[in-house]
């Protein structure tokens, strides 16, 4: 109900799953899932890495969840560092 208002109101929604914690400022986006599989739909491409496995998504908007319950990713849009931060 919340995520359908949020979309009316013109918001960016990361995530259609329901069990999806996000969180995030103009520096990195912090993503928790309780169960495997899902995207994340970012509000712009880039190079985007996950500070705790170090996995690096270039070009792109869109980031599949781990496939493992209860994970997380830590993103940072590579430039971050030294440069432009996520929008």
């Amino acid at each position: 109900m919340i995520r359908s208002l949020a979309k009316a109101a013109g918001c960016h929604v990361y995530t259609d799953a329901d069990d999806v914690t996000v969180y995030g400022d103009n520096r990195f986006i912090a993503v928790f899932n309780k169960h495997p599989g899902g995207t994340l739909h970012l509000k712009e491409c880039g190079t985007h890495r996950d500070r705790i496995s170090g996995v690096v998504f270039c070009d792109t908007d869109t980031i599949p969840l781990p496939s493992a319950e209860k994970s997380a990713l830590f993103l940072t849009r590579e430039d971050t560092f030294g440069g432009q931060p996520f929008s």
